[in-house]
């Protein structure tokens, strides 16, 4: 007989892996959020450019990288060629 309020082990299990994962991926958003602020400030006192510049060259830099087309991949596994192929 369940009582009221229980949660069963395999669903608590599992609420506790997502409110993990959604706390590393709070922390790995704080982390980012501080890497730009830092990279700003830098440029910001070391650099001739205005505000306005820097925002915008990130800007930039951010749709060149995500508008890129060729994704860089090594692949780790020797692949084996089929002989039917040769």
């Amino acid at each position: 007989m369940k009582r009221a309020g229980c949660i069963a082990p395999q669903v608590h299990a599992s609420y506790q892996a997502k409110e993990s994962l959604i706390l590393e991926m709070k922390e790995a958003k704080k982390q980012c959020y501080h890497e730009f602020k830092n990279m700003i400030h830098r440029w910001s006192e070391e650099s001739d450019l205005d505000d306005e510049q820097i925002v915008k060259c990130m800007v930039d830099a951010a749709k060149e990288y995500y508008d890129e087309d060729v994704i860089d991949f090594e692949c780790d596994m020797e692949l084996e060629e089929d002989e039917d192929e040769e």
